[in-house]
This record gives structure tokens, C-alpha cells and sequence, in this order.
């Protein structure tokens, strides 16, 4: 509990029986805001260290250690991610090449998730611009329900949502771009691409091009490829989606920021199969979904869950096509998944 505007962060949920750490750092939630700004960026995430790019010209790396008192107003969330501008300093034994994190600016983009143990929001990466969800035609196939949760996980964190469909040189059918042809009318920028063949880069590189993306999608659908193709070179270890599973095997194990040029930054992030919705009631999660907005506010209930009230506007426009079924199926499963 927070005493005097600070919290103990000990990442581990009171209740399990998982121990990650022994480390507690004190974290001031109330402090004032820094007269000086941020002086560095994490740019990934090793072990307990953090790699952080000093913000001067030099844009020197530094490796970091968390201070014992740290500034943050995210105590409910994970305490450093990488995208976060901070504030460090240098040991002053000049033995020692290490940095201190003492503080933390607010984040004004992220993408979170619901932790896989523990009690704290799972910051992914943060300051981005835009999510790009990728996902591949086939093996591992893509998966619509899990669009739909980063698309709402997208517009939780302020995050610009698009959508990258890759290895269509795998199963180029018209049927694929007849499924997804509701994210074009939902105005959400849609990809359709081949790493393997460089069909569709050419676009992609157009949409990407001075922006700052999170790559984010389920293993083994080919983004460590796609980065290599759009780099030009080999930066990224590829591994083979397994026979027996048509699952992939996690490639990036940890999240880091690649610069592909001084205006383009792409987060790279690790392979996920699980994607919870957090920081959100489960009654908000219909103002997340676009294809809804027109229908909420004539519902007979107000405010109405959309699953069993009578005269629900939102379930009559399902029944008569003017909202996709497919769309309401996924809200029904993102709000059932939701404590």
C-alpha cells in the first residue's frame, strides 16, 4: 500500500507462490515535475540491466542499473519499459561503466497487457506512434480474435492501430482479403506482404517511413524477417515455425528499439501467443471497438453490457449485418476473458 506517496515495487503478486525478485526499489509517485528534461531513452532491456541512448548528440549507449529511489507516476504498471525517457546518471567511479535510472517521464503512448504473473500492468514498449500488428497468411494462420485484442489494446494506449498480413506468398487467396476486408472499412491501414518474395514491401516501407512502430504479434509469423527485409540486412536471428505445432518459436526475447533511419524507429518485440486486456472496465471495452459507435447510445440500458440485455442496439445491428458477427464474437470473448 502507498504510504506517504510512495509504493514498494517488489514485481510479484501478494498471493503467488512465483518469486521473481528480491530487489525493492522505492517509488515516489508525488514528486514534482523535473526542471531538466529526460537525458536518456531505454532502447532495451537485458537481464536487470537497461540500455539506455543518451539524448545528446553523442546518443552514446549506456548500460543502467535501477536507482534505489525511483521518480515514476506509473505505479501501476511496469516500472521501467523500454520506449520510456528517463533521467540517469554515471557512476562516478569511472571503474565502474555503469549508469543509475532516477526517474521516469510519463509515457504518452504504450502498449500494455495483462500480466502473466504478478499483479502490475506488463508495459510492452512505450512513446510510439503507431502499433503494427503482424500476423501471416498462414503457418501459424492468423488469428482475428487476436487482432481484435490489440487493436483495443492499440486505442487503450494511444497507439495508432495497422494491421501487416505476412507470407501471403504462402496462401494468396482472394478469401483472405475478403476476411479482413473489415479493418479497411474500419479505416485501418491494411498490408498485405512477403518477406520471402518482397511483395507488398514497397508500400509498407511508404506507411512505416518517419514514423515510430511497435511491431507486435504472435510467434513465428515472420517479423524478424520482415525487419531484415526492411533494414536491408540480417540484424534479426530467424527460427523455423515447428512442423508438429504450426506454433513459432520466440526469436526476440526481449523488446529493443532499431533505428532504420534518424526519423524511423521500429520497437521490436518478443512473440506472444496470450494477449489480456488491461486498465480498462469491462463495461468502457464497447468504445473500443469503431464498428460499434454508431449503436452504443440508442441501447434501451444505459450503460448496457451488449450481451444480455433486451433491445441492445448493438445486438440488433449484428443481427441485421450492419456490424460484422465475427467483430461481436470477439467483443463477447474479450469481455468474458475481462475481471
Amino acid at each position: 500500500m502507498p504510504i506517504n506517496g510512495e509504493i514498494f515495487d517488489s514485481k510479484k503478486s501478494k498471493n503467488s507462490k512465483y518469486k521473481r525478485t528480491n530487489h525493492r526499489v522505492l517509488v515516489k509517485d508525488d514528486f514534482p515535475p523535473e526542471v531538466k528534461p529526460p537525458n536518456g531513452r531505454i532502447t532495451s532491456i537485458i537481464g536487470k540491466n537497461y540500455i539506455v541512448q543518451d539524448l545528446s548528440d553523442s546518443h552514446a549507449e549506456i548500460e543502467c542499473t535501477r536507482a534505489g529511489t525511483i521518480k515514476s507516476l506509473h505505479k501501476n504498471a511496469t516500472l521501467l519499459a523500454v520506449g520510456d525517457y528517463v533521467h540517469y546518471s554515471l557512476s562516478e567511479n569511472k571503474e565502474i561503466n555503469l549508469g543509475k535510472i532516477t526517474g521516469i517521464d510519463e509515457r504518452k503512448t504504450w502498449l500494455s497487457r495483462k500480466p502473466l504473473i504478478g499483479i502490475r500492468d506488463d508495459i510492452i514498449a512505450s512513446n510510439a506512434d503507431t502499433l503494427l500488428i503482424i500476423m501471416s497468411s498462414d503457418f501459424p494462420p492468423y488469428n482475428k480474435r487476436l487482432i481484435d485484442r490489440l487493436i483495443v489494446a492499440a486505442k487503450i494506449g494511444n497507439l495508432n492501430p495497422a494491421i501487416c498480413i505476412n507470407k501471403i506468398d504462402l496462401f494468396n487467396d482472394e478469401l483472405i482479403y475478403e476476411d479482413l476486408s473489415v479493418y479497411s472499412s474500419l479505416n485501418y491501414p491494411l498490408f498485405f506482404v512477403s518477406a520471402q518474395t518482397g511483395q507488398g514491401l514497397s508500400e509498407l516501407r511508404n506507411y512505416i517511413n518517419k514514423k515510430e512502430l511497435i511491431f507486435a504479434g504472435p510467434s513465428g509469423v515472420g517479423k524478424s524477417s520482415l525487419i531484415n527485409k526492411l533494414f536491408g540486412r540480417n540484424i534479426q536471428k530467424i527460427r523455423e515455425v515447428s512442423n508438429k505445432t504450426t506454433k513459432g518459436k520466440h526469436t526476440t526475447s526481449y523488446a529493443r528499439i532499431l533505428e532504420l533511419d534518424t526519423e524511423t524507429r521500429i520497437i521490436d518485440t518478443p512473440g506472444f501467443r496470450e494477449f489480456g486486456i488491461v486498465n480498462i472496465e469491462k463495461i468502457e471495452l464497447s468504445l473500443y471497438f469503431d464498428d460499434f459507435k454508431d449503436y452504443y447510445e440508442h441501447c434501451r440500458f444505459m450503460p448496457c453490457s451488449h450481451t444480455h440485455e433486451p433491445d441492445c442496439a448493438i445486438k440488433k445491428a449484428v443481427s441485421e449485418n450492419k456490424i460484422a458477427p465475427e467483430r461481436y464474437e470477439s467483443y463477447i470473448n474479450i469481455y468474458t476473458s475481462m475481471e
